[in-house]
């Protein structure tokens, strides 16, 4: 709540402050960016005061990068799981592209308004603006379609969404006589934006063993960084080469394509619409009944977190969510 109410102010004040003085986009960019140091940097600071150091628990090895090593790091941790998790695996794997894909769309957007549609930068703010007010609806959809269908149903139909709608827009938004409609193509975007990431994030959840669900989220915070550069890099060779900012969306959507292809292989334990619905309430009513009993040290169905060696190491005989769980 705290990080919405935060982006929806910040986005608020930088559209109001441009709008009012006239601004371009560039003048814009550099509004934003200040605002952000000057509200943000202070309490961001203070917040990691408030945290107690502690130590690293590996070391960056001498003569690697940092990014050489995070990819090394999340390949072993991709084929541990496949031990212990093999559809959270492959979903780590989808994760590096089609989330490069998503998470550099609005850049992209806005660069090919800019230049090829020629937008004004206060057509390009209230774009903005609608489409992160429209981000509700796709958390809607997705909590509808999860608890029908399934978390694996429901994201792979969130990514033939995506899809179809980069194929749309930048097929009938051709040429800089048609930028008038962008704010026509805002809240599908916005709807998209926001039946993405708790798709993405339930059905993480669900794949994961249950004891390492905390554990393993970095790893999907990397896996969708890790690519980001490619579809802005692929976006400003294309532009290079030949001009054309259409083709240069061809780095985000193959990788959307890639990333769909592969999440119709990910595996999952269960996908039934009813087990959806009815999974918070068993799991609930299964761990009062484990409590009820009397404790057994060497009883581990009902001990999540694991009291022993063998069962703190959650890459051996980890119990693998239910995919329906979130």
């Amino acid at each position: 709540m705290w990080e919405t109410t935060g982006l929806l102010s910040y986005f608020i004040i930088v559209a109001a402050v441009g709008l009012a003085a006239g601004w371009n986009a560039v003048q814009i960019a550099r509004f934003g960016q200040a605002t952000a140091v000057i509200m943000g940097g202070p309490p961001l600071l203070l917040s990691y005061k408030k945290y107690q150091s502690v130590s690293a628990i590996k070391e960056l090895p001498s003569g690697r990068n940092l990014y050489t090593a995070s990819v090394m790091e999340l390949w072993s941790t991709i084929k541990e799981l496949g031990k212990s998790a093999p559809g959270a695996q492959r979903f780590l794997i989808m994760l590096m592209f089609s989330g490069a894909s998503i998470l550099t769309l609005v850049t992209l957007f806005i660069a090919w308004f800019t230049d090829f549609l020629e937008v004004s930068a206060k057509t390009t703010v209230i774009f903005i603006l609608i489409q992160f007010a429209c981000n509700p609806i796709g958390v809607i959809i997705h909590r509808a379609l999860a608890r029908r269908f399934g978390h694996k149903r429901n994201f792979c139909v969130m990514l033939m969404f995506w899809i179809i709608l980069l194929a749309l827009t930048l097929s009938l938004l051709d040429g800089p006589e048609k930028g008038k409609f962008v704010l026509v193509i805002a809240p599908f975007i916005g709807t998209g934006f926001g039946w993405y990431y708790p798709s993405s994030n339930g059905f993480f959840v669900s794949l994961v063993p249950l004891d390492a669900v905390t554990e393993l989220w970095g790893w999907n915070m990397l896996a969708t960084v890790i690519l980001s550069f490619v579809p802005p890099l692929v976006f400003m060779a294309v532009n290079e080469a030949g001009g054309n900012l259409q083709l240069g969306f061809m780095g985000s959507m193959i990788f959307l394509v890639i990333g769909f292809f592969l999440a119709l292989t990910i595996t999952t334990s269960d996908t039934d619409a009813k087990t959806v619905r009815a999974s918070s309430h068993s799991i609930l009513a299964g761990t009062m009944a484990d409590d009820d009993e009397s404790g057994d040290d060497d009883d581990t169905d009902g001990d999540v977190a694991g009291t022993n060696d063998e069962e703190k190491n959650y890459w051996k005989d980890s119990t693998v969510v239910d995919s329906s769980v979130v």
